[in-house]
C-alpha cells in the first residue's frame, strides 16, 4: 500500500505558532511514521510537510491509528493588531476571538503490486491530495467522489478584517507582506496612515 501523508495547512501553523512548533510536528511525525511502517515498510520526506510511505499489509487500520496519534487541538486566542501611525500621531486598534487550532494529517493511498506501478501512481498521488479532507484514510480511486474544501487548522476568526485605525479603511498599498493571515504593513490608501498587522495568538493553558 503506497500512501502520501501531508501535514494539513502547516503554513497556517507556521504563521501563527513559529517555526520551531512546525519542526518540533515534522520531528514528531517522521518518528511516528517510521514506527507505523514498520520494519518491513518504507517512509520518507519527500518535501517540506509530505511523506511517503509503503506499507506492506492493506489494513487501514495502521493509517487509522497514525492520523489519532498525530492528531492535536489547543484552545488559543487568535485575532489581529493594527498599528497606525500618521502626522506624529499613533494609534492602535486589535481584534481577537477563542478559536481552536487542530493539528492533522492528510493521507491519501493506493494499492500497489509493482514498482513501475508505484512509480506511475506517486505522480497521481500528488496531483490529487490537495484539498483534501484531513484525518481520514482516502483511496485515491474515490477522490472523484470527495468534496474538496479548503481547511483551515484554526476553526475561527475574527468577524472583522484588519483595518486602518484612524479612518477604518481596509485598502492598502503593502509594501511588505499583503495581509495575509494578519501580516504586513504599508499605506492607506484613504487616509495615508501607515499601518502594520500583525497576528495575535495565546496559547490557552
Amino acid at each position: 500500500m503506497l500512501t502520501l501523508f501531508n501535514l494539513a495547512d502547516a503554513k497556517r501553523r507556521n504563521c501563527h505558532l513559529g517555526h520551531h512548533v512546525v519542526d518540533d510536528d515534522i520531528e514528531e511525525f517522521d518518528r511516528l511514521v517510521q514506527s507505523s511502517v514498520g520494519a518491513s515498510g518504507f517512509a520518507r520526506r519527500v518535501s517540506g510537510a509530505a511523506w511517503l510511505a509503503i506499507y506492506k499489509t492493506q489494513s487501514l487500520q495502521s493509517l487509522s491509528a497514525l492520523l489519532s496519534a498525530y492528531h492535536k487541538q489547543q484552545d488559543i486566542q487568535v485575532g489581529w493588531r493594527s498599528t497606525g501611525e500618521r502626522d506624529g500621531a499613533a494609534r492602535t486598534v486589535q481584534r481577537t476571538v477563542a478559536a481552536t487550532i487542530v493539528r492533522a494529517l492528510r493521507c491519501l493511498y493506493t494499492t500497489v503490486t509493482t514498482s513501475q506501478e508505484a512509480n506511475g501512481s506517486i505522480d497521481e498521488l500528488f496531483e490529487q491530495y490537495h484539498s483534501l479532507p484531513p484525518n481520514t484514510p482516502i483511496q485515491l480511486s474515490d477522490v472523484v467522489n470527495i468534496k474538496r474544501n479548503k481547511w483551515s487548522c484554526v476553526d475561527r476568526y475574527p468577524s472583522e478584517m484588519p483595518f486602518c485605525p484612524f479612518c477604518e479603511g481596509r485598502d492598502f498599498e503593502w509594501d511588505d507582506g499583503d495581509g495575509a493571515i494578519f501580516s504586513g504593513s504599508g499605506t492607506c490608501r484613504a487616509c495615508g496612515a501607515y499601518v502594520g498587522i500583525k497576528d495575535i495568538v495565546h496559547l490557552q493553558r
